[in-house]
């Protein structure tokens, strides 16, 4: 069983858990060991650092904010069209149908798919309009859109600014981690070498049992569903 525990293919996050387990449970069958003790207080220590480090840079919070930040344009975007499209049709006041139909003509793409469409597609699609409705400032005030295109336009930006955080913490996270996963994992390996050097039985069986029910890490580009992609360790 012991040799089949592919650490540095089992899933991070997992296998900090599992290890931190088979560590209590090791110093509490053999606690009288003092050199167990000193390598299974190793993989605890390590293993609290390297799961903080993986705590803080998970990219759930950073994802739930582009989201967040995604859905409020979209919402503003569609807000926006459909108050024009009504002014376009009422004829009881033809300047102001007028001008509605001027900025659809210069902005409407024709449908409303685009904010369905992929992140960089709809803000490309966003900031042509955008700029086209700077070029249209007498129509965009005679509509009495005004409000309307400024939340856009704040919106766009916010977007912005959260697909680049979120882009920050990714760079940075597998660097982070991993620096402090290396000790987890040599004091994981060094725990594991000595059990199974120095016991047997089914004593050992228990103490390793966390690790040896794990499964292995996916591999790069498919993370498991729920599960934020780690680097591998």
């Amino acid at each position: 069983m012991t040799s089949q525990i592919a650490i540095s293919k089992l899933n991070l996050r997992e296998k900090i858990m599992a290890g931190m387990e088979s560590a209590h449970r090791s110093k509490k069958i053999w606690g009288g060991d003092t050199i167990l003790a000193g390598l299974a207080d190793r993989v605890v220590g390590s293993g609290t650092r390297a799961g903080s480090a993986y705590n803080e840079f998970s990219s759930v919070d950073h994802t739930s904010g582009v989201v967040a930040a995604d859905r409020t344009r979209g919402r503003i975007a569609r807000g926006l069209f459909a108050v024009l499209e009504g002014w376009s049709l009422f004829e009881e006041d033809p300047v102001r149908q007028g001008a509605a139909e001027r900025i659809l003509l210069a902005v409407y793409p024709g449908t409303l798919a685009f904010l369905d469409a992929p992140y960089y597609e709809e803000s490309l699609t966003l900031e042509k309009m955008l700029t086209r409705l700077a070029e249209l400032t007498t129509d965009v005030e005679t509509v009495g859109v005004g409000p309307i295109v400024a939340a856009l336009a704040a919106a766009q930006s916010a977007f912005v600014v959260q697909v680049k955080a979120r882009s920050e913490a990714v760079a940075g996270r597998p660097e982070t981690v991993a620096t402090a996963a290396r000790p987890f994992e040599r004091d994981l390996r060094n725990l594991v070498q000595y059990l199974t050097t120095a016991y047997e039985g089914r004593d050992l069986e228990h103490v390793l049992e966390p690790l040896a029910k794990l499964r292995r890490q996916p591999e790069k580009g498919t993370p498991r569903a729920g599960t934020p992609e780690m680097p591998a360790v």
